[in-house]
């Protein structure tokens, strides 16, 4: 049996297989088996050099390389708010700081497919598929570079991003920071 870990938590999880007919009736029961979901592996800071002013926010980029900063994504609409429409791919990017070594969870849901890096290395791919994700982000205390490719698609895109440790919130200007330039270098 593999159970992917963003399904199940993180600690001790108790599991049990339950089979039913075409109608929902029990027809039988598992034993419970008790499984440890360890935490993955913590993530140092990296340095993070700036080229500009350092802004409430999310980077976003389409493209087309026209960049802008959004204050939150909160709304599902964000992205096309902010003009990545139907066809166009974006990158999604901006600091956020671990006051202490911690897991986070982050959560994603979204209409297309997601790409995300943290640190400048790959992380994890989530499904386009509007269900929501759930995934363990372990931070050591620092500053982390948050990049999230957005794949293109057919229809306006629909994303919705949270992450805390202690509660989730949706990203937006609370936890991140982003450069207020153009992806050039120009403001």
């Amino acid at each position: 049996l593999n159970v992917a870990a963003q399904e199940l938590g993180l600690g001790d999880v108790v599991l049990q297989a339950v089979a039913v007919d075409e109608a929902g009736a029990v027809l039988a029961v598992s034993p419970r088996c008790v499984a440890h979901v360890t935490p993955p592996p913590v993530m140092a800071p990296v340095p993070i050099q700036a080229f500009g002013e350092w802004v409430p926010g999310i980077r976003v980029i389409d493209s087309q390389g026209t960049s802008s900063v959004v204050e939150s994504s909160r709304n599902a609409n964000w992205l096309d708010t902010a003009g990545v429409g139907a066809g166009r791919t974006a990158t999604v990017e901006g600091v956020i700081s671990s006051p202490q070594e911690a897991v986070h969870q982050f959560q994603a849901r979204s209409n297309r497919d997601l790409r995300i890096q943290v640190n400048g290395q790959p992380w994890a791919e989530v499904a386009g598929d509007g269900h929501w994700h759930f995934l363990p982000l372990a931070l050591a205390q620092g500053r982390h570079l948050l990049s999230i490719q957005v794949a293109a698609g057919n229809t306006k895109p629909e994303v919705s991003l949270r992450l805390g440790n202690a509660g989730t919130s949706s990203l937006g200007a609370v936890q991140m920071e982003a450069l207020d330039v153009a992806p050039n270098g120009a403001p």
